[in-house]
């Protein structure tokens, strides 16, 4: 190792697994279905997929593009804080008799700033709302009915890194402009003004 550095701290940079539990959490809240029934679309053991009359959602993030630059922050003595912008994709696919209604109500419901306290707790904010695709779906020789919602959050992140602020220094500095001529002076940043 040649001395990188790793976060000390971490801020709203959840694992996949947990972001996909937050968004799933906004998504039944919002949408008035039961938690249990909006489900990680990609699984590693899949659940039983509900009855057929049974409303239910698949969600997951489906890209994740982050900002080319980010900002740096060092104040006084403490560590180097670095925050990461960048935008998520959601694709929520409603199942169901009433995939649709369930579709907008998630996507008007979402307008209302009380229900975006959860994004706004986990260091995201709602950035748009897609169309409302109906796209059924054959299972087992019959249709049911899917309507898919994509989605766009906007995620900061934070990471703490044990970098240090250089405080006060002092020191000489020599410089040779030219014609043989030595300047020599001396610094303290601590008396600097």
């Amino acid at each position: 190792m040649t001395g990188e550095l790793l976060p000390v701290t971490e801020t709203h940079c959840e694992q996949d697994r947990d972001l996909d539990l937050i968004v799933g959490d906004f998504i039944a809240a919002v949408s008035g279905l039961d938690r249990s029934l909006v489900r990680r679309r990609w699984q590693i053991v899949p659940a039983k997929q509900p009855d057929r009359e049974v409303n239910w959602c698949a969600a997951s993030i489906t890209d994740e593009d982050f900002d080319q630059y980010g900002a740096q922050e060092l104040s006084g003595d403490g560590p180097l804080v670095a925050h990461q912008h960048g935008t998520l994709s959601v694709l929520a696919s409603f199942y169901g008799p009433d995939a649709t209604l369930y579709a907008r109500r998630f996507r008007q419901g979402v307008l209302i700033c009380g229900n975006r306290a959860i994004l706004f707790q986990n260091g995201m904010a709602i950035l748009d709302m897609g169309s409302i695709v109906r796209v059924p779906s054959l299972v087992n020789q019959g249709w049911l009915p899917r309507s898919d919602l994509t989605f766009r959050l906007r995620l900061h992140e934070q990471r703490s890194y044990a970098i240090q602020s250089v405080l006060t220094s002092d020191g000489t500095v020599q410089t040779h402009p030219g014609n043989d001529t030595i300047i020599i002076a001396n610094f303290n940043t601590e008396n600097a003004g």
